[in-house]
């Protein structure tokens, strides 16, 4: 939320933009299921071995 080259608050907003706002917030199905993933914590070290990187 606090980077600043996110579209996080973008896909959030109501002002016109480029993006495509509802494609983005369809992939996690509603707005409040995209607020709630975007603040789960991420284990980066389970997320490589899971990519096997």
């Amino acid at each position: 939320m606090d980077y600043p080259w996110s579209s996080y608050l973008t896909c959030l907003s109501g002002k016109p933009t480029n993006l495509k706002r509802k494609e983005v917030i369809e992939w996690f199905d509603d707005e409040t299921n995209f607020k709630y993933m975007h603040l789960q914590q991420v284990d980066f070290i389970e997320m490589d071995d899971w990519l096997e990187i």
